[in-house]
């Protein structure tokens, strides 16, 4: 049986991109999407919410308070979280948590 998976995407001001970050997220891996709009002054939120991905807000900004806040919102079923940042912030690896261990993900 397939674990539940969640991804969730931290953005500040990535109205352009966001779309395709959300897009680029294999719907057959990933059952829920959550994008954490950390302060944007854009229409982030709103773009991501058109691609069907759940927006939560986090005003304070920081990636570790994005993050946390997309932790807070994770479906009871979620087996699987992995972190996954917008293009821009290529420097970053994907990450995936699992049996209480974090780990990165070569995105290629």
């Amino acid at each position: 049986m397939k674990p539940y998976v969640s991804v969730i995407i931290a953005a500040l001001n990535e109205e352009e991109a966001i779309a395709n970050v959300v897009a680029s997220v294999p719907r057959e891996i990933a059952d829920e999407v959550i994008v954490v709009d950390n302060g944007s002054t854009d229409r982030t939120a709103e773009v991501a919410a058109a691609t069907g991905a759940c927006v939560v807000a986090e005003p304070e900004r920081g990636y570790g308070r994005a993050f946390r806040a997309g932790l807070h919102s994770l479906s009871a079923e979620c087996e699987i979280v992995v972190f996954r940042w917008p293009i821009k912030n290529r420097r970053h690896s994907p990450r995936v948590s699992f049996g209480g261990h974090t780990h990165s993900v070569n995105a290629g």
